[in-house]
């Protein structure tokens, strides 16, 4: 049974501990409210007589779950009694719940508060909030220590106003492992506030998802690139004025350090390695096609999660976007002409990631695959005109060549015995697109269009056999649309790695050094991000434990 059977029970108040939890994770220890300590005290001493009452059997409660999970790392993560407290509470409560609007609450801003605590040892995990088909958060878990470590981020999510106004069905998808090997739990808690603000900007009217479409039967909705076409079929209202689409895509497993991988062409340079390089260059591109046309694209922000290069480098500070991975926005209001027209059976919206593939002759074009693989999610934003109106206008002039400007240099060196000793390689990419309509709304007729200015340059050299690299990479761009949106950005990342094994003693040493920045400019937001990191001579050793690394050191 749950707490419901406690007639004296602290509770019994579930707003009163709600709201003491929610002091708590936003407070330092030391400065944590008395009263507000004393009644968390007493809550978990309560919830921990009950589970020694009922060891085998007892269900925590939602609100016994967030306090047993906010003193989990400090009190309970070496208690069999609470890890099996935990993984009954897992077992009846399923992957997916209900989320119903705050009742007699007006509000225009919604925040989240995501805690998670952690004990033991694990991988980064990469985590996916969904209302229904539609991703509204992306993170990533730290790596956890033996001891315990802890975790908030706060983040705004009202311009998902919208859905938090209607029922929607939450999933939330953080995949984990449990063995002997990876011992942590992630013991996760999602606070969402509700309030009102004065001078907010208009959010959207209606947000539709690009995504498998997978909630009704509990699963996540995320494609995953190549293995899948990223494509909906989606109906759209006729009366909107203003449309944009933003994209969440990173890579995993073998695309998760693309910056780094080389031309497929390079692939087989160092044959002593064994393992052939990962190919495809070192460039990426999310591409946004509709109806087949490409209406813009993203190059993404080369994301570092907390297990990336060396694990040491990311504690206890972890890498940019690593707990919020940022989504890019494409203007799509110079489609509305043809997306407003009323056709039953929809438009097709589909997401792209491509590299590049090369002759080995200094000649590259952009690949029609890249390796396994990108989690890519869309959603559409839809600001709507009066009710009743159709919008009308032009066909969209679109002036995007099918291929960027590609330059592509590779050459390898080799030793006096005649083995491929280093290979170096520069990749640049030049990319414009510009589309533009003229638009006739509820509002009035208006030009529309959307522009976008990018640049891309990556030198990458390798030696001792593949082990040594160094990269020195530089993303940049301009995107402008007549809506009022501009963002400027840049992507530096300097990025140098080692690794060596002592075959007499059978260490694994990795030495890195990283440097990466993510200055940008939202104009229409009027905010400015300046985010920068630089992790220097940090050296991981470790031993090899049959087939697993055990990390034993870092300096």
């Amino acid at each position: 049974m749950g707490g419901n059977g406690w007639t004296d029970s602290v509770f019994n108040d579930s707003q009163e501990i709600r709201r003491a939890l929610e002091i708590a994770r936003n407070s330092e220890t030391a400065d944590l409210d008395p009263a507000v300590r004393e009644l968390l005290e007493r809550a978990a001493d309560e919830l921990w007589g009950r589970l020694q009452a009922q060891p085998d059997t007892y269900i925590l409660t939602r609100d016994e779950f967030a306090v047993f999970n906010y003193f989990f790392a400090d009190r309970f993560q070496a208690s069999e009694l609470a890890r099996a407290a935990i993984g009954r509470f897992w077992d009846h409560y399923g992957r997916d719940g209900p989320y119903n609007p705050p009742a007699s609450c007006e509000f225009n801003r919604v925040t989240f508060n995501l805690t998670v605590v952690s004990a033991g040892r694990q991988f980064d995990r990469l985590g996916i909030l969904y209302f229904g088909d539609t991703e509204i958060f992306r993170t990533s878990t730290a790596e956890p220590t033996a001891s315990g470590i802890r975790w908030t981020y706060l983040k705004d999510m009202s311009s998902y106003l919208a859905l938090f106004k209607l029922p929607q069905k939450i999933i939330f998808d953080l995949g984990n492992l449990i063995d002997d090997t990876y011992t942590a739990p992630f013991n996760a808690t999602l606070t969402a506030s509700f309030f009102s603000a004065a001078g907010q900007p208009t959010w959207a009217d209606a947000i539709l998802p690009i995504s498998a479409q997978r909630s009704s039967s509990g699963r996540p909705s995320a494609f995953s690139i190549p293995q899948q076409k990223a494509a909906s079929k989606i109906t759209l209202p006729q009366n909107i004025r203003r449309a944009a689409v933003t994209i969440s895509a990173c890579g995993q497993a073998d695309e998760e350090f693309w910056f780094g991988n080389v031309l497929t062409s390079d692939r087989s340079v160092f044959p002593l390695a064994g393992e052939p390089l990962l190919g495809y260059s070192p460039f990426r591109e999310v591409q946004l096609l509709i109806d087949g046309e490409l209406a813009g694209v993203a190059w993404p922000f080369p994301i570092i999660f907390t297990g990336g290069v060396v694990p040491g480098l990311w504690r206890p500070v972890v890498g940019i976007d690593t707990f919020d991975l940022r989504e890019r926005e494409i203007d799509i209001t110079p489609w509305l002409p043809i997306l407003c027209d009323g056709a039953s059976s929809g438009h097709t919206f589909e997401i792209r990631v491509v590299g590049i593939d090369d002759d080995g002759s200094g000649n590259g074009s952009l690949s029609k695959v890249v390796g396994n693989s990108w989690i890519v999610t869309g959603k559409i934003f839809l600001w709507l005109g009066e009710a009743g109106s159709i919008t009308t206008g032009t066909r969209p002039i679109v002036s995007v060549p099918e291929e960027p400007m590609i330059s592509i240099v590779s050459s390898v060196l080799q030793n006096s015995t005649g083995d491929n000793e280093t290979l170096s390689y520069n990749v640049t990419v030049h990319r414009q697109l510009s589309i533009s309509s003229l638009l006739d709304t509820s509002a009035g007729h208006r030009v529309a269009s959307w522009t976008q200015t990018l640049a891309y340059e990556n030198n990458g050299h390798l030696t001792k056999q593949g082990n040594l690299q160094a990269i020195d990479q530089l993303t940049t761009g301009s995107d402008m649309s007549a809506s009022g949106y501009a963002s400027t950005y840049s992507f530096p990342v300097s990025l140098t790695t080692e690794f060596a094994i002592d075959r007499t003693s059978g260490v694994f040493t990795i030495d890195a050094e990283i440097s990466r920045g993510y200055p940008s400019w939202i104009a229409q937001a009027q905010w400015y991000v300046a985010a920068h990191d630089s992790k220097w001579k940090r050296t991981l050793h470790v031993d090899f434990v049959e087939r697993d690394l055990l990390v034993i050191g870092c300096d």
